[in-house]
């Protein structure tokens, strides 16, 4: 079965008895922060998710491919590596 997952999450697989393919939502991944500047000077002050209304500081950056979120269809990452980083 092919699961949907949106890719501004993070989603972390937890199979059940009778539902091998749930999914719970986690973190925002912060794809689409939007940049924030102050007025008048129009200095980068900040970024402002809209996906999870989290805000940004000014030296954010996007996360490295490798870091990216997981890949419908691809193998999710160990539970204890979820845990404890």
């Amino acid at each position: 079965m092919s699961t949907n997952l949106d890719p501004r999450w993070k989603w972390i697989h937890v199979p059940e008895m009778g539902n091998p393919d749930q999914w719970i939502k986690g973190e925002c991944n912060h794809l689409t922060p939007e940049p924030v500047h102050a007025q008048p000077t129009d200095e980068l002050v900040a970024y402002l998710c809209p996906d999870c209304n989290t805000q940004l500081p000014a030296e954010w950056q996007p996360a490295e491919p490798a870091e990216r979120p997981h890949e419908p269809g691809a193998r999710p990452a160990p539970l204890s590596r979820l845990l404890y980083p």
